[in-house]
């Protein structure tokens, strides 16, 4: 289905379609997203390339990084960003009821365990969505779908 749709697949479509299945790697989450993307014009965006060299954390940083380089920050974006995290085994990290400071601590800990690939900068600028994450966390955990409005890219259920 992906090969044949895919100049009309939506990136949100995929990441919370395709981020439900197994992978005996969790980072084949993410660089599968690449492959089913690939003609997404926002995707052409980012630098991201396939490395299994990168650390689980260093990968969701980076990508989470590129995407609020690229893509507004909706309700919609910070959602399917808990998504992949969960599908990448942060549940851990990203659930219902996730303080601040957890998060925080995700985001400072990734670079250090992510080695020179994840750089002071990229910590600094995520630091600062925590709040953004512990909704969208708490939403996924409340297990309600949401739809969102397609100019402001808010949660309406």
């Amino acid at each position: 289905m992906a090969r044949v749709q895919r100049d009309v697949l939506d990136m949100f479509d995929v990441i919370n379609g395709f981020c439900r299945y197994n992978c005996s790697d969790p980072r084949d989450h993410l660089f599968g997203l690449l492959g089913l993307l690939g003609n997404n014009a926002n995707m052409d965006n980012l630098s991201l390339t396939v490395d299994y060299s990168l650390s689980l954390e260093a990968l969701f940083l980076t990508f989470c990084y590129e995407m609020l380089q690229i893509m507004p920050e909706t309700d919609q974006l910070f959602d399917l960003l808990v998504v992949l995290a969960h599908a990448m085994g942060f549940e851990g990290v990203f659930y219902g009821g996730c303080q601040e400071d957890e998060v925080l601590e995700f985001f400072r800990g990734a670079g250090a365990r992510g080695g020179s690939h994840v750089k002071a900068t990229v910590r600094n600028t995520l630091q600062a969505k925590t709040v953004p994450f512990q909704e969208a966390a708490t939403f996924l955990a409340m297990g309600v779908r949401a739809q969102y409005d397609m100019l402001s890219g808010k949660r309406i259920f």
